[in-house]
């Protein structure tokens, strides 16, 4: 493959699901030698994400907005749950097909023809894309990388970004990650979990008393797309947490993170993005050891750098699924 021929890498889902795929991007770049470009799908993952990162991009970065067949868009915003995603319509959609071809394994074959490696959020298959592939498709994995952080932190720079690089070493004691929003409001993966998996506040609780922190004194920081509720449930716990502002931007809470000398994230792509960040300024981060019991993600994500906890999922008879 030449190396002016550039790597397709295409994504989808919220602003650091974006940004994942862009440091597996410049990750790939720089150890194959080839440019890339990005293809965004805004609807594939049934809920609506804009194109956030387009400021951190360099010309000709970015190729195009990825369509979802037979899906009506207009007025949908930013985060919100697509009720009428072809995958949940009765009868039998092009989605529906796809996916069917997906379970049955016929993709393989596909995606050998046409050069394309599947991340899935495993290292492994990070490390399997090479010279002569043509396209790369997440889930994309967290990484850390000093030579990355300092390419991604010149381009925050030059987008004039709040840039969490840059962020001052663990000034704050504890951050938490509260994934609420689409992920109560989503239908349930499991009879036993309430919508599509709501971390029980239990479980922050135990990760802190590991620590031997107390929660009486200890300053902790929230961050979450739903504050006002997250900050209820925590403090049903015992934990009295606080957060900057009503609406900061994410590039904010990333900053917030990273000074972070503990963090407790969601099953989340933010969190593992955050992740990285706090990891890499001598923070203590912790994730999910599983996909809701599924998997092992310390095997998939092959990251010495983070710790890993069993957590435990709000069930469906929780209030929190019966607020508007």
């Amino acid at each position: 493959m030449a190396n002016n021929t550039p790597i397709i890498v295409k994504c989808a889902g919220g602003a650091t699901a974006q940004l994942l795929a862009l440091s597996n991007a410049i990750y790939l770049s720089m150890k194959l030698g080839r440019p890339f470009k990005i293809k965004y799908y805004p609807y594939s993952t049934g809920t609506f994400w804009p194109f956030a990162i387009k400021e951190l991009l360099e010309e000709n970065e970015f190729i195009e907005e990825g369509k979802t067949r037979g899906l009506e868009t207009d007025g949908l915003k930013s985060g919100e749950f697509i009720v009428d995603f072809p995958l949940r319509r009765k009868g039998f959609t092009y989605e529906q097909f796809i996916q069917i071809f997906h379970r049955l394994n016929l993709t393989t074959f596909l995606n050998r023809l046409r050069g394309e490696v599947v991340i899935g959020g495993k290292r492994k298959n990070l490390e399997k894309v090479r010279a002569r592939t043509m396209v790369v498709s997440g889930n994309f994995v967290p990484l850390i990388d000093n030579d990355l952080f300092i390419k991604l932190s010149d381009r925050f720079t030059r987008a004039n970004l709040p840039n969490p690089f840059n962020a001052h070493d663990n000034k704050v004691e504890i951050v938490i990650h509260y994934r609420l929003g689409d992920m109560r409001k989503m239908p349930s993966r499991d009879p036993k979990m309430g919508g599509h998996g709501v971390v029980d506040p239990q479980t922050f609780k135990k990760i802190l008393e590991l620590e031997d922190v107390d929660t009486n004194s200890a300053l902790v920081k929230l961050v979450s797309d739903e504050p006002e509720i997250a900050l209820n449930l925590l403090k049903e716990e015992g934990i009295n947490a606080t957060y900057v502002g009503r609406n900061p931007s994410i590039w904010q809470d990333l900053e917030t993170i990273a000074s972070a000398k503990i963090f407790i994230g969601s099953l989340s792509q933010f969190s593992m993005f955050g992740a990285t960040i706090c990891a890499s300024k001598g923070g203590k981060p912790y994730l999910p050891l599983s996909l809701y019991g599924q998997g092992n993600l310390k095997e998939d994500l092959g990251n010495d750098l983070f710790n890993y906890f069993s957590y435990t999922y709000l069930q469906p008879n929780h209030s929190l699924f019966h607020k508007k």
